[in-house]
């Protein structure tokens, strides 16, 4: 019985120590990660404050000007396809904005849920 007993705390102690080695792996590499994308939005002078992260359809939206509240453009940004999928949706979103297939909408949605768009 005591054997048991030993072997399962030494289990658990292997699998704490095996998750606290996963977890500081996985820090490392999104602080790699962010420091190559901080350096990517420096490069091409992107204020943080302009930008917006939506992971899909693409990664993010740079609004040019918006922590100035003066907004001059609308940027996407988008990593490179890993599928094909990825690459028809890339595709699709540069016809549209190429076509001029998109508007601007304002809505407004009052208190009592009432939806009203301009």
């Amino acid at each position: 019985m005591l054997r048991i007993q030993r072997a399962e705390q030494k289990l658990e102690d292997d699998a704490d120590r095996l998750r606290e080695q996963a977890q500081s792996a996985g820090r490392r590499e999104a602080n790699r990660r962010l420091k190559q994308v901080a350096t990517f939005f420096r490069r091409n002078r992107i204020e943080l404050g302009d930008l917006k992260l939506l992971f899909h359809p693409v990664d993010y939206v740079v609004f040019r000007g918006l922590s100035d509240e003066r907004c001059t453009a609308v940027e996407l940004l988008d990593r490179e396809p890993a599928s094909r999928a990825h690459e028809r949706l890339q595709r699709s979103i540069q016809r549209t904005i190429d076509a001029g297939r998109y508007h601007w909408i304002t809505m407004q949605i009052g208190d009592d849920g009432e939806v009203n768009c301009s």
